[in-house]
């Protein structure tokens, strides 16, 4: 990572929270950087939100309201400002950001194209269980993510899984669920924009992040037949099938989804909503009670397994 302060972006720093930027960590809805703050001597993620000609980012403005959420696996926001002048390759704009931890892992979506640790089992466990408590927290605070993907879960410098991206997410309160989720990552309610309980959305998509994490693949396409296969009406039938095509697509990978896999698996993804698994029915499956590492072996196994980051970033508490 460059540690080198970038010139491209210019922001008008604040009168309590001084800062530098340091790099850009990514771009998929909006920009993301690394910023270092000397009073503070930490580093953490600056999420930008550019006005639309003179309106505040929809995204920001959904954003905001998550922003007091605290849990060691969900990303802590350390402060926002909705109207802050700033400038690029000389241009004046007005943006809102958000100032968060950084995760210097990264997100999972990434490791997972450089990495195989979660195709081991025990460790694929271990960091389920981190996503199931934040989602279980999520719920708790009346609050449905409606986005849950690898890209969205970032690991910490101390090996802790930080749910993050809440631009989609869902309170109770609100009068109806606005979100499409993300393709092949969606329930099917929620791509027909039918979506009545988020919570049960957040359950369907736990459960292909696990698959993906575990394989590398999607479980299946959207309105895609794989050679010649539904894969997704497969998986709703709950076809023994669908694991065996699996094996023979994915030949030259390893892939072993156990018994109890497979049974917590078709449980989190049925269709109707009703029937599908709750927070509590899988905490009480056999699979998830399967052993787990503690937070020391996860360190000394990822230790070993990751690239160390090119900067070692302190984050907030």
């Amino acid at each position: 990572m460059n540690n080198k302060p970038v010139t491209s972006l210019s922001l008008q720093h604040l009168q309590t929270f001084n800062f530098q930027i340091i790099n850009k960590l990514g771009s998929s809805k909006v920009p993301v950087y690394l910023i270092h703050s000397s009073e503070q001597q930490q580093y953490f993620a600056l999420k930008l939100f550019p006005y639309d000609e003179d309106r505040i980012n929809t995204a920001y403005l959904n954003e905001f309201r998550f922003r007091a959420l605290s849990h060691p696996n969900v990303i802590s926001v350390v402060r926002t400002h909705d109207k802050q002048k700033s400038s690029h390759k000389g241009k004046t704009f007005y943006a809102s950001y958000i100032i968060m931890e950084v995760a210097s892992y990264g997100d999972f979506a990434s490791i997972i194209k450089t990495s195989t640790m979660f195709q081991e089992e025990k460790l694929l466990r271990t960091f389920f269980h981190q996503l199931i408590d934040g989602i279980e927290y999520l719920h708790s605070q009346g609050i449905a993510h409606m986005d849950i993907k690898p890209d969205n879960l970032l690991l910490s410098a101390d090996f802790k899984l930080k749910i993050a991206d809440f631009d989609s997410a869902h309170f109770k309160r609100d009068e109806r669920i606005k979100s499409r989720g993300t393709r092949n990552y969606r329930a099917p309610e929620v791509k027909e924009g039918s979506c009545e309980d988020g919570e049960a959305a957040d359950v369907y998509s736990a459960a292909i992040t696990l698959f993906v994490l575990n394989s590398g693949f999607f479980p299946y396409i959207e309105d895609v037949r794989i050679e010649g296969h539904d894969l997704q009406e497969l998986m709703k039938a709950e076809d023994p099938n669908f694991w065996e095509i699996h094996r023979k697509l994915q030949k030259n990978s390893y892939i072993d989804f156990s018994p109890s896999f497979k049974e917590l698996f078709f449980s989190m993804v049925k269709s109707d909503v009703v029937e599908r698994a709750t927070i509590e029915d899988i905490k009480k499956s056999h699979w998830y009670n399967g052993p787990i590492y503690s937070p020391k072996e996860v360190e000394a196994k990822l230790s070993t397994l990751l690239p160390k980051p090119a900067m070692k970033l302190e984050t907030s508490d």
